[in-house]
Formats: C-alpha cells, sequence, structure tokens
C-alpha cells in the first residue's frame, strides 16, 4: 500500500560494533546482526537526513521533526525548558560539529544547533539575518 509505512521497513541497519573492516569483509552476511525498524516500531517516516552524535545516538531528520535513536526507542526531540524550539521547516541537513555538537538546517530557515539538549538559533552574521543555508561546513580550528 503506497504511503502506508507500517508495512514497509524504513530503516535497516546492518551494525557490525568493534569490527575492523578487515574483519568485518571476512564475515558472511548470515553471521552478521540484521534489524528493522518500520513506523509500527516508533521509527520516523520520511527521512530527511540522518547524523550521529558522540554519544552514539543516532538523529534522524524527518517531515514530522527530529528524532533521536539509542539503538531502541525513537524520541522525538524536546528541547530544555529555557531553549528555543527548533523551527518547524523541514530539515535540509544535518551535521556533527567536531565538539559533538549537532547542526541543524532547515530548508529555507536560520540554521541552529544542539549541545546538551539546548538550542542555540544562528538568525544573524554578524549583523545580516540568514535567511536560508545551502551548505555548512567546519574549519579545522572548529
Amino acid at each position: 500500500m503506497a504511503g502506508d509505512g507500517n508495512h514497509q521497513p524504513i530503516l535497516a541497519v546492518l551494525a557490525v560494533l568493534g569490527l575492523e573492516c578487515g574483519h568485518a569483509q571476512d564475515q558472511r552476511i548470515a553471521q552478521m546482526v540484521h534489524t528493522v525498524w518500520t513506523g509500527r516500531d516508533g521509527a520516523p517516516q520520511g527521512i530527511t537526513a540522518l547524523a550521529q552524535t558522540p554519544d552514539g545516538t543516532l538523529w534522524i531528520a524527518s517531515y514530522k521533526g527530529l528524532y533521536a535513536f539509542d539503538g531502541l526507542t525513537f524520541l522525538p526531540f524536546e528541547p530544555g525548558p529555557a531553549s528555543p524550539k527548533l523551527s518547524p521547516r523541514t530539515i535540509r541537513f544535518l551535521h556533527v560539529s567536531k565538539s559533538g555538537e549537532l547542526w541543524i538546517v532547515p530548508s529555507g530557515g536560520p540554521p541552529s544547533s544542539i549541545q546538551d539538549g539546548i538550542v542555540t538559533i544562528y538568525d544573524r552574521f554578524p549583523d545580516e539575518p540568514i535567511e536560508d543555508m545551502f551548505a555548512l561546513q567546519e574549519d579545522s580550528k572548529a
């Protein structure tokens, strides 16, 4: 059924953690762990971007917002109480900085970052408004 995400796997993860590339190549597919999550498991639909932070959290951007996946559960991101909310616009891409911040770039809006549950919105640089961003790059000094 078209559009019914409950019947089609949307996220398949082939996880071979802690193995070196050469060792993983020696394994057969039947020896690897393969798990599929669907909408029935809480997996978001309409995925637009993925990124993994140093703590192991897989961040999933979808048409319905940002989700954190810890390997067991999908949780919609909720900012801390004193933190601004993320833009409701579709997330164009995600980036993890060298310091571990998750950067979010929406379609048609200013970028933001998340560090320890706190959202920072970067809507000016230095005095000019940022209305849209098409690329995000980190220099060697972070």
